[in-house]
């Protein structure tokens, strides 16, 4: 009769094993945890982009078609200011359905305030728009745009020259372009985004 030559595993290959699958486990534990933190910081970064172009393209089609007469005290183009004190008021053709006209000249304004929902440091982006001609825009409600943001700055350029503020009373005029840089936290960084618009400008004035 021929004896069985079959034998269980030694403590040593069991140990051997468990710290094979151990650090097998690990590596794709690590691969997936990385793949996973990438996966929410590009969402966030998507988030972000898609955030600044939105504010880029409405700020954009009202500064081109910006509306200025000197004289006409119902028209205006002011801005300035850094930081949380920045803002952009102009009067603009390109209305929307928040000031309640169905088209013409609208007073368009962006300020900053602080996100009390949020953590310290970032603000609100609020944008309010009412009738030109009305005598007291500001009983218009203020729409919140976007939050997030820890600073805001205009430029504006004229004559081969940048300047960090614009009074288009004192001015006479609109300048030639406004350069914007907006600045949002994203997962604890601040990332800048900056873009100009061009200005509609009276015939012989370039």
């Amino acid at each position: 009769m021929m004896q069985s030559d079959q034998r269980g595993f030694t403590l040593l290959e069991i140990l051997i094993a468990i710290s094979v699958a151990t650090v097998v486990l690990a590596s794709v534990y690590g691969v997936f945890a990385t793949v996973s933190r990438t996966g929410e910081r590009l969402e966030s970064d998507s988030e972000a982009y898609h955030q600044a172009r939105i504010i880029f393209d409405r700020i954009g089609r009202e500064s081109r078609g910006a509306y200025y007469r000197s004289g006409n005290d119902t028209t205006l183009f002011r801005g300035g200011g850094d930081g949380s004190a920045a803002f952009l008021i102009l009067s603009t053709t390109a209305s929307t359905p928040q000031s309640g006209t169905s088209g013409g000249i609208v007073q368009v304004a962006y300020t900053l305030e602080a996100d009390p929902d949020v953590e310290e440091g970032t603000f609100l982006l609020r944008r309010r728009e009412a009738p030109a001609f009305v005598a007291d825009p500001s009983r218009y409600p203020a729409a919140r745009l976007a939050a997030g943001i820890t600073a805001l700055a205009f430029r504006f350029y004229h004559d081969g020259t940048w300047y960090s503020n614009w009074e288009s009373v004192n001015e006479g005029q609109l300048p030639l372009l406004v350069e914007m840089t907006l600045t949002l936290r994203i997962d604890g960084e601040d990332v800048p985004f900056i873009s100009s618009f061009d200005l509609p400008q009276p015939k012989g004035a370039l």
